[in-house]
């Protein structure tokens, strides 16, 4: 057993051997990845590019483990020597474990890693299992020729549901996604946006050594994947995009109208899709089939194939939208300042996007192989998805990634990397006009293939999975030569068989583009049986070696964090609300604000959408060019509530629901309310600035309506977007201003707006009218006192609210009485702290000076965050 676990070397001299170990998991092959209309019969597995958290043997088989690779090529088996006592008594049986996303902390002595313990013993056995997260401390190669064992520990405090893709965060944290729902409540567990297939709801942040720690720092409602920390503190991570109308909803309402105009082409399905009315574990459920045409989704524009919508509801001047790309994300530690990577557009680094209205020439189909013609933007690299995003550890700011499709090749695809995507010596992300997509192997130049189903191409693809860049420069991928077509299972269902072999592999240049290297083990044979419901699946074969992670210390950052944003703090403080009171209540709320500035300013290369906006109230407008302008008045902020659910055959539900967007409702009290105000919409002030206190933790997006009576859409959000709860967050303008708005460009750029928000200044007063802060006051308007007595007291009381804390200034003023001789001049600052309506004491020298009664005042002055009363100043007597 020792001397399998530890393996033996094997000649790997080449350029592109990695100086540093390598870690890695062996995983059985899961060939199939299945896309239809119909949810039961569509599937993914552990290692596709989502719906891959689910630990149940038909997604996951049993057999592989944690290996170590290193430098000599010896490879080790990390789980067959490890001290399991921490754990479990023994040693779990191989053929009853499966492995996945090793992580190596800053120091390269540990790593966190996610695994399935168990498997069915029987064809009987309906045991529900879990991925969870374990670490392992990772001895020398030295030290385990010694006979160190590596020691294995379960992660503490990690919460009972699938937990995946762990990596080390910042001050102890550990970071991963989990299928845990995003408010805790069970029933609401997640299925994503395209084929409705069960999914993580987001990142999770945990503190082993607190199980209150607990954060969801960005909810997505398809999911998000592979977080790491980079060099700037921030965590990068892939998101899966996917804002769209449910399709399943669609193909189950009706039948396709195969004759013109419509020509539709899809097949009606019985998935038995309906909404919820709210998300409620007894909210009532309701099937598409009896709600009215298209209510049961009402953003964002109807699907593509969704002809009869698009042409009987919309006279065919919008063309359908299906979203679906995986992008480059980022959030800070604490989970504020959630986006795109740098805030970059899908429309710079990814693939063609069609324009949303036909009839309206300025509006274009943005395509990074065609010129534009306008902005400075020209033809550019692109991916149509980045997957597995890794920072190059010798290149802060360069993240490598798979440019693979979402299914079929298992996340597979040719490398590509983006520069210029990292922070700039001031604190600020670098532009992303400045991000370029770079094709690191060769077949990234190339179209991207369609491997779709049983499409054979004519020449045939080498494929990379997980690339890593090595702190030597080079470059380990999980390699597939020779790709031809979309994976699927060429064996039968006892003995599964891909098409597709999965090699850890070292690349390195050949002119300008990286090539194979080494094969960094000599294969590693698995020999396995385990249970898939009544079958008993055997599999004897090469393993597929999955996930590396180079085993070499990094410097911890700082962590990145986010602050208000100084105009909007500058208001804040004209409005005399406490910034910091005000973050205090929205987090006990859950809540979050959100504030714009001048919605009519639209990036100068964000032409897919309208551009020349003009607010209706006011007539603020900004143009890019001549043409039909659009009025805008209402923001409506759309929550993604988890309300569809899908019958799949039985009478009532299946687990797990789909986002819908749902007009704002959870927090809606808490804004401005105006009359005749579509559903969870806040009207635009007149400088084209709006403010909205919004739910934290919870994925939101948003659109722009006219003031016509039917409230229409005209610009709309295309990504959902969390808040942490207290954040106050500014979008200048949205889609932000990166090097110039519509109506400059490059040469002469017109930068992002700089108003002081009017809507936040009205949400502000509406706030403070509902929490006020107080009024100061004198309790009394005169006093008297013998000047014998030494001293006279003063009463301020506050009154009418304890909302933030409150600060008056007070003085003495001479009357007949002389400063310095009857009494002695006194000021200060009287303190309220939050919540505090104890009055202040004002205490006043008293001289015994000669002579009759004379008199002095003391006057309140300066109030900062609250209001003074009517009895400003006191006048005493010294008898």
């Amino acid at each position: 057993m020792l001397a399998t676990a530890l393996g033996t070397a094997f000649s790997a001299a080449l350029a592109g051997n990695p100086t540093n170990p390598i870690l890695f998991v062996t995983q059985v092959p899961m060939p199939n990845e299945v896309n239809t209309r119909i949810i039961n019969n569509s599937s993914m597995s552990c290692v596709s590019p989502f719906s891959n958290h689910l630990a149940d043997t038909g997604h996951c088989g049993r057999g592989g483990s944690l290996h170590e690779r290193f430098s000599d090529g010896q490879v080790v088996d990390l789980l067959a020597l490890a001290d399991w006592s921490a754990v479990a008594a023994t040693r779990p049986a191989a053929n009853t474990l499966s492995v996945r996303n090793p992580s190596v902390n800053w120091t390269a002595t540990k790593a966190l890693f996610s695994m399935v313990v168990g498997a069915p013993a029987s064809a009987t056995d309906t045991t529900q299992f879990l991925w969870q997260l374990y670490e392992i401390t990772l001895p020398t190669q030295a030290q385990l020729a010694s006979g160190v064992k590596p020691v294995l520990t379960k992660v503490a405090n990690q919460p009972p549901y699938n937990n995946v893709f762990p990596t080390y965060g910042l001050g102890g944290k550990v970071l991963f996604s989990s299928d845990r729902p995003y408010n805790g409540q069970a029933h609401l567990q997640q299925r994503e946006e395209y084929l409705s297939l069960p999914t993580v709801s987001g990142l999770w942040s945990l503190d082993p050594s607190s199980v209150s720690s607990l954060q969801l720092l960005h909810h997505a409602p398809s999911g998000a994947f592979r977080p790491m920390v980079d060099s700037f503190g921030r965590v990068v991570f892939t998101n899966w995009d996917h804002l769209a109308r449910d399709p399943e909803a669609v193909t189950d309402s009706r039948p396709p109208v195969t004759t013109a105009p419509y020509s539709e082409t899809f097949t009606q399905t019985n998935n038995g899709s309906g909404n919820f009315t709210d998300e409620t574990a007894s909210a009532p459920f309701t099937q598409v089939t009896a709600m009215a045409p298209n209510s049961w989704d009402i953003f964002p524009e109807p699907r593509n194939f969704d002809r009869k919508t698009l042409i009987d509801d919309y006279a065919d001047t919008l063309n359908g939208m299906a979203l679906n790309i995986f992008m480059p994300w980022m959030v800070n530690p604490d989970g504020t300042g959630g986006e795109l990577l740098n805030h970059v557009g899908r429309h710079e680094v990814g693939p063609g996007v069609a324009r949303s209205y036909k009839n309206d020439t300025n509006i274009v189909d943005l395509s990074p192989t065609t010129n534009p013609n306008y902005g400075g933007m020209t033809t550019r690299n692109y991916f149509n998805n980045f997957l597995s995003i890794h920072e190059d550890p010798l290149n802060p700011g360069t993240y490598y990634g798979s440019d693979g499709p979402d299914l079929g090749t298992h996340g597979a695809g040719q490398i590509v990397k983006l520069t210029n995507a990292g922070v700039t010596s001031g604190g600020t992300p670098q532009n992303p006009d400045g991000m370029r997509v770079v094709y690191v192997t060769a077949g990234a130049k190339a179209a991207k293939p369609a491997l779709i189903g049983s499409v054979v191409i004519a020449t045939p693809e080498t494929l990379y999975r997980t690339p890593v860049a090595l702190s030597d420069g080079n470059l380990v991928a999980s390699v597939m030569p020779n790709v031809n077509q979309a994976d699927s299972n060429v064996g039968t269902s006892a003995q599964p068989a891909s098409r597709y072999t999965l090699r850890l592999t070292s690349m390195k240049l050949s002119g300008s583009t990286y090539v194979q290297d080494v094969l960094l083990t000599p294969g590693i044979t698995l020999s396995t049986s385990y249970y898939v419901g009544s079958t008993l699946v055997s599999y004897n074969g090469t393993a597929w070696e999955l996930d590396p992670a180079e085993v070499a210390p990094r410097s911890q950052p700082a962590a990145s964090t986010a602050s208000v944003d100084s105009i909007e703090a500058g208001v804040f403080a004209s409005s005399g609300v406490h910034l910091p009171t005000f973050q205090s209540y929205l987090a006990s709320i859950n809540a979050a604000l959100t504030v714009g500035r001048n919605v009519t300013k639209r990036d100068m290369h964000d032409r897919q959408q309208p551009f020349n906006l003009r607010v209706s109230w006011s007539g603020t407008q900004t143009s890019g060019a001549s043409g039909s302008v659009y009025d805008v008045a209402w923001l409506q902020v759309l929550q993604g509530d988890l309300r569809r659910g899908y019958l799949l055959g039985k009478t009532t539900p299946a687990t797990g629901r789909r986002v819908v967007a749902t007009p704002l409702h959870d927090t809606w009290s808490e804004n401005v309310q105006t009359p005749g105000a579509p559903t969870g919409a806040v009207r635009l002030g007149d400088d084209g600035s709006f403010a909205v206190i919004v739910p934290a933790g919870k994925a939101l997006t948003w659109q722009l309506l006219d003031n016509t009576t039917a409230k229409k859409s005209q610009v709309k959000e295309r990504f959902w977007v969390t808040f942490q709860k207290g954040e106050v967050r500014t979008c200048a303008s949205c889609h932000g201003v990166n090097t110039s708005d519509q109506t400059g460009s490059v040469a002469a750029p017109v930068p992002a707006p700089t108003n002081a928000p009017q809507a936040l200044a009205s949400l502000l007063q509406y706030w403070k009218a509902n929490h006020p802060a107080g009024t100061v006051q004198h309790t009394a308007a005169s006093g008297s006192a013998l000047k014998a007595s030494g001293s006279v007291s003063l009463t301020v009381s506050r009154t009418g609210g304890s909302t933030g804390p409150v600060t008056v200034a007070f003085s003495t003023a001479d009357g007949t009485a002389r400063a310095g001789v009857d009494y002695a001049a006194t000021s200060g600052t009287l303190s309220w702290a939050n919540g505090d309506t104890a009055s202040k004491t004002i205490t006043v020298p008293l001289f015994n000076s000669p002579g009759t009664a004379q008199t002095f005042s003391v006057n309140l002055s300066n109030p900062q965050y609250g209001s003074l009363g009517a009895v400003s100043s006191a006048t005493i007597t010294e008898n």
